[in-house]
């Protein structure tokens, strides 16, 4: 039986490595993320860092991001599909973005050929899941079985995250100015799982550092765990926050979870959500035991 040959591409909310695409033999299609001050539209890209941002987000500067433009999305499938059978596509949490349902709609010209793993992942089960798709591909698996047995496995997985302000979130229209503007005043911090189609809001916090708790113990409630033993993998997603609070989380971390400090893992956010969320934002990832 002839294997089918399986393109994978991915969206521009991952921080996969660079070098990791070529590993994976991946193609990565872009978001845009705007410059409100400066009118310019940057490719969240190798050349767009984490130090500009954090520098253009303490200097006052709002961004709004937008999808990759659906030509963009066409030239990728079709550019895959000439050396492969059938395409597989990722993309950031839909409640994010509407880069998901941009995908479906271009997938829907091209019937049993492309796919698209259902809009519900961020960050570290993103990049878990191009992986094993990689893997399933090369052991001979379909696009179709592929996207199934992840789509299956993905409610395993859980982002979760707070902010310290809500100003970014109130620019992206994601939150409303007036009611983000008092609970800034009142120093009042969301805390958020993205783990289905739907987020699930787990109040808010007055206390910055104590919302790492309340992640945890409202995965736990919500997910009906027994405890912590039910968690087989964490990962602390740290970008733009000062050192001092990255190490107070990999500390609490370790604690929680009886692991050293170097098997807590450190994750980039992708810069698409990094604008919104803004400086010293912070979550986790979790992984429940299957």
């Amino acid at each position: 039986m002839k294997k089918n040959k399986i393109g994978i591409i991915i969206d521009g909310a991952s921080s996969m490595p660079f070098s990791d695409y070529k590993k994976y033999d991946v193609k990565r299609v872009y978001l845009r993320i705007i410059d409100l001050k400066k009118n310019i539209e940057y490719k969240d890209d190798e050349n767009l860092k984490d130090e500009f941002i954090y520098e253009s987000l303490k200097n006052g500067t709002s961004f709004k991001t937008s999808c990759t433009p659906i030509g963009e999305l066409y030239d990728a499938v079709e550019e895959l599909l000439k050396k492969n059978d059938e395409v597989i596509i990722f993309t950031i949490h839909k409640y994010i973005s509407s880069q998901y349902d941009n995908c479906k709609m271009v997938a829907s010209e091209y019937p049993n050929k492309v796919f698209v793993v259902n809009g519900n992942n961020m960050d570290r089960d993103y990049e878990y899941f191009v992986q094993k798709a990689r893997e399933l591909a090369n052991q001979g698996m379909d696009a179709k079985s592929i996207v199934e047995q992840i789509d299956n496995e993905s409610k395993y997985f859980a982002t979760l995250f707070t902010c310290e302000t809500l100003k970014g979130l109130e620019s992206s229209g994601r939150f409303g100015r007036l009611m983000g503007k008092i609970l800034d005043k009142l120093k009042m911090h969301p805390v958020i799982n993205l783990q289905n189609d739907k987020p699930s809001f787990y109040g808010f916090t007055r206390d910055y550092y104590k919302a790492i708790e309340k992640m945890v113990n409202g995965f736990i409630k919500e997910n009906k765990l027994n405890g912590i033993q039910d968690i087989e993998e964490v990962t602390l997603y740290s970008t733009l926050l000062d050192k001092d609070k990255e190490d107070y989380f990999v500390q609490w971390l370790s604690n929680k979870f009886n692991l050293p400090k170097e098997q807590i893992r450190i994750s980039s956010n992708p810069l698409v959500v990094c604008v919104y969320t803004g400086i010293n934002a912070y979550g986790i990832a979790l992984k429940i035991k299957r």
